[in-house]
């Protein structure tokens, strides 16, 4: 499979494109196809040496995928070949395939676009679990997010709106703005804290957010 390898830490530029072996799920995991990835700040700073967690090298970036299973390990029930998935991984994610524990995939919808599901697993949980389990944040409050252009405040403006907050966004530029403004956001953070809510109450802790 081809894959964007780090041999050495250092500026982005250095990466390259392989041919490697595509990996093999252990028990418990899942292989997926990779439909898409995203680029995140974490995985920025991995490639550069400056991440808290430094994996050996050589090494594929990549932490937000989405795509569609096409193994599973022993012992994974949770999943089956041919669902469309998206989760968080260590590494990997910059590759035609990449592996991935099978507790931690959310199975998404065949409308939702595989780019914008990448954000589910880490960007979504991240703004809801500082403004629910940390802010502890009432309808009605006042949300004031900083840098509403990226992808941490958008998807802090989309679910401190779904959580009925009265939010108000700052950003470096009209640019940035005017994406904090595009209304499909509302739609997008209030199914992520619908399925959200439903996993918190679900006795087994999961949910296929493809019915939420």
């Amino acid at each position: 499979m081809r894959a964007l390898v780090c041999h050495a830490y250092g500026p982005i530029e250095a990466l390259k494109i392989e041919d490697i072996p595509t990996p093999k799920p252990k028990a418990g995991e899942v292989l997926i196809r990779v439909g898409a990835t995203g680029v995140s700040f974490a995985a920025m700073l991995g490639v550069q040496g400056k991440h808290q967690n430094k994996p050996p090298l050589p090494y594929v970036p990549g932490n937000e995928i989405a795509g569609h299973v096409v193994e599973v390990g022993p012992g994974v029930t949770n999943v089956k070949v041919g669902q469309r998935v998206t989760t968080g991984v260590s590494q990997g994610g910059f590759a035609e395939y990449a592996v991935a524990i099978a507790a931690n995939v959310i199975t998404i919808p065949e409308i939702m676009p595989y780019a914008q599901a990448t954000n589910f697993p880490t960007l979504y949980p991240t703004a809801y679990g500082a403004l629910k389990w940390k802010a502890d944040m009432k309808p009605g409050e006042v949300l004031l997010v900083h840098g509403a252009g990226g992808g941490s405040g958008l998807t802090g403006i989309e679910v401190g709106k779904a959580m009925g907050a009265v939010v108000i966004a700052s950003a470096g530029g009209a640019d940035k703005l005017e994406a904090a403004l595009n209304p499909i956001f509302d739609v997008e953070g209030a199914v992520f804290v619908r399925a959200w809510n439903a996993i918190l109450a679900s006795p087994s802790g999961s949910i296929n957010i493809s019915g939420v």
